[in-house]
């Protein structure tokens, strides 16, 4: 599927956006609750009673197994796994010629999906974790988040968090928690979700809970911002950017953006602008130091974005109803050069987060298919995955593109080129063909593992080399 033609409009402006959580899971409405630390619930090992280890190779593709981009745009390879774990290509953290001033290994802050570690060359599953209590109604599974020592931390219907090289469980608790933000000075803060919802800081090394605030109305995209305020969107009144104390869970401040109802997605950058996106009001630019809209870009229906700060640029999916085609479009972090690809046929309304590669290169799952689109050529292609709603790419530092799919009966890990070869397709369990939990969550791992969680099954997958 390849298309030709690129608009370019030139409007003060910039985006905004990140998934409240991540790609995530879904489940139904309800949870427990803990103040302490619980215990581990299980060991490693396969769902519904059996090992989860057969794997199958879907093949290299028409790209014979070779690599992602190798950080410089090409599709030739083999890459290897002698590569695996390394460094290469850039970091869509770190603005172009500066040092990491804002950084959380795991999570980029800039929402990229993207690392410059070398993830899996070969789909081999090397161990599994379950995150499943038995007792949990509500699954708030996300990608998992690593501290600045490796550690990282899963959420499946419980928090856990895991040492760097093994899956020993250094403590677990809260059943309503997504998944975490790692923040500064060994702190670790979650967001309940529903009616009322829940902030916590964490004791990172320990689990213990160092405050909590309850807000009566629903909470979305909590981040940390460089000064190690806590950022978050509210719904009290209309939609609000609204700013606590990482100390204390104190108010701050709050900057209500007009107009722009009650869904919306917010991203904040290493600077501290923060950029939220409605379907109402477009995308505003908020300071976070003097907390005025610095500019608002009114824009189409956003359905996803993503911010990639050594390229300078803002990424998002604009699309109205199942029936209608998607496009990407793109505007630099100055509010410039607003560009906007041709439209795509995309047959849900339900686009996953976006992964960005190097180059202007943009993914993201909707209805069965995962998508990607070169917005320098304007040119894209699709690959069936078979997969439910919910589930997001990550992308490697060799450029290859990873994506957890639950298909009909079955949890699958696979791997795409940049161009969309298949690289490999490795079944990871069995699951009912009536589960309700669908979905995945991915992300990569410092020493270059791919981690996926699955909610059909609770349990974390690690692959790799």
């Amino acid at each position: 599927m390849n298309v030709a033609r690129l608009v370019v409009l030139s409007i003060p402006g910039v985006l905004a956006f990140v998934a409240a959580c991540s790609s995530a899971a879904y489940s139904s409405d309800g949870a427990p609750d803990a103040t302490t630390p619980g215990a581990e619930s299980s060991s490693s090992g396969g769902p519904d009673g059996g090992p989860p280890r057969a794997t199958t190779d879907g093949g290299g593709g028409s790209d014979s197994g070779g690599g992602g981009d190798s950080g410089s745009g090409s599709d030739s390879g083999p890459l290897g796994p002698t590569n695996f774990g390394k460094s290469l290509g850039d970091d869509p953290c770190v603005a172009t010629g500066t040092a990491p001033a804002w950084t959380q290994i795991g999570r980029c802050p800039a929402r990229a999906a993207r690392t410059p570690i070398v993830s899996s060359q070969t789909g081999a599953l090397a161990r599994t974790k379950s995150l499943f209590s038995g007792s949990a109604t509500i699954f708030l599974g996300g990608e998992a988040t690593f501290g600045n020592d490796g550690t990282f931390f899963g959420s499946g219907d419980f928090l856990a968090a895991f040492p760097p090289t093994t899956f020993a469980t250094k403590w677990t608790g809260f059943g309503d928690s997504t998944p975490p933000v790692v923040g500064a000075n060994g702190r670790l803060f979650t967001s309940g979700a529903g009616i009322p919802a829940k902030t916590r800081a964490l004791n990172a090394a320990t689990g213990n809970v160092m405050w909590t605030r309850v807000f009566g109305f629903y909470m979305r995209a909590l981040t940390e911002l460089p000064d190690g305020s806590l950022v978050f969107l509210s719904t009290e009144v209309g939609m609000a950017v609204r700013a606590i104390s990482p100390v204390d869970g104190s108010d701050l401040w709050s900057t209500t953006i007009p107009g722009a109802g009650f869904t919306g997605s917010m991203v904040a950058s290493s600077s501290g602008v923060v950029y939220v996106a409605s379907d109402n009001t477009g995308i505003s630019a908020i300071s976070s130091t003097t907390h005025a809209i610095m500019w608002n870009v009114p824009t189409l229906r956003i359905r996803a974005i993503a911010l990639d700060e050594r390229a300078g640029r803002l990424y998002f999916v604009t699309k109205f109803g199942n029936s209608t085609p998607a496009m990407v479009a793109s505007v630099a972090v100055d509010g410039t050069g607003l560009t906007m690809s041709s439209p795509i046929q995309v047959n849900s309304d339900r686009v996953s987060q976006l992964a960005l590669g190097a180059g202007g290169f943009v993914y993201f799952a909707a209805g069965g298919y995962l998508y990607g689109v070169d917005t320098t050529n304007d040119t894209s292609w699709e690959a069936a995955t078979g997969a439910y709603s919910g589930a997001s790419p990550v992308v490697g530092g060799d450029g290859t593109v990873y994506f957890g799919a639950h298909k009909p009966g079955s949890l699958h890990a696979m791997a795409f080129t940049k161009t969309g070869a298949l690289r490999w397709d490795t079944q990871l369990a069995t699951v009912s063909p009536t589960e309700t939990h669908v979905g995945s969550a991915a992300s990569i791992a410092p020493t270059g593992h791919l981690e996926l969680l699955f909610p059909a099954t609770s349990t974390l997958y690690e692959v790799g080399p």
